[in-house]
């Protein structure tokens, strides 16, 4: 086996089809694609299971043990010589693998990753906007050498919310680069903010706070003053600022505007409690 794909879903009943559909059309054809489902409830695993395709491998796993260890598990199942990861609500062009394997082909790349567009140019201040143009090391459209991956001992259990593939992006590159293929496209499907996301999200700076830790000015993050996410904290201190070149369309929107204050709050109360747990200066 040349190429697994691994795949991390929850709830994806409605972005799920595009992406199997798009995995399975791919003009590179050694692979399988392992799903690791953490317990859906929505019928995304009546979907998946609805695919007659041998390269489909469909594993639950019920216990919310965090992203990094549903992806350690995926990978731990996997067979390929290289290992590439999207999300349950991306859609991979048909080119996708055979751009990542034609880059790995060079041994001094350990890892390759791709531009990610967003489905809709309109977007208003509730959607989930995921792209990238340049590069952050997304598990949404990227891969490594799995002789890579077992170097580094995969993703780092300490990320529980986020981040866990910037960290793991780093540590691969002690062993050689990771390659930009502008090539090699996914396309995030639109998505719509739920106030439950908002505060997810908060979460996640919990994990930046453990990345600065780590990895300290190697993390590629830029702190002003020892502020991180300055911006938001200025939207707390000047909440008319929260719409400030947004999009407000519709009754949805101005719900999210309202909680995405409170979100960002609760953001910097997490910032706070991680800087002192980490024992790290950063508000």
């Amino acid at each position: 086996m040349k190429v697994s794909v691994v795949l991390i879903v929850f709830n994806e009943k409605r972005y799920i089809k595009k992406c199997i559909d798009a995995l399975v059309r791919q003009t590179f054809w050694d692979f399988e694609i392992i799903v690791i489902d953490n317990g859906s409830t929505d019928g995304t695993g009546e979907i998946i299971n609805s695919y007659r395709n041998a390269r489909i491998n469909y594993f639950v796993e019920n216990s919310r043990c965090g992203l990094s260890n549903l992806r350690n598990i995926g990978i731990e199942r996997s067979e390929g010589e290289y290992v590439f990861f999207t999300d349950g609500d991306c859609i991979p062009n048909k080119y996708w693998l055979e751009e990542g394997v034609r880059t790995l082909q060079d041994r001094k790349y350990i890892g390759v990753e791709g531009k990610t567009y967003y489905e809709s140019a309109k977007t208003t201040i509730s959607n989930v906007v995921m792209e990238s143009y340049k590069g952050y090391y997304l598990t949404c459209n990227i891969g490594y050498r799995r002789e890579t991956l077992d170097k580094i001992n995969y993703f780092n259990p300490r990320f529980i919310y986020g981040h866990e593939d910037r960290d793991l992006a780093i540590r691969s590159l002690k062993y050689g680069e990771l390659y930009f293929s502008e090539d090699m496209i996914v396309v995030h499907q639109l998505k719509k903010l739920t106030i439950k996301r908002l505060f997810a999200l908060a979460k996640r700076a919990g994990d930046m706070v453990c990345l600065l830790k780590i990895h300290g000015k190697g993390s590629g993050v830029k702190l002003r003053m020892n502020i991180l996410y300055h911006n938001n904290l200025l939207i707390i201190l000047c909440p008319p600022l929260l719409i400030l070149g947004r999009t407000l369309r519709s009754r949805d929107d101005i719900v999210i505007a309202f909680f995405q204050y409170f979100a960002y709050i609760y953001e910097r109360f997490v910032i706070c409690k991680a800087a002192i747990e980490n024992r790290i200066f950063i508000v």
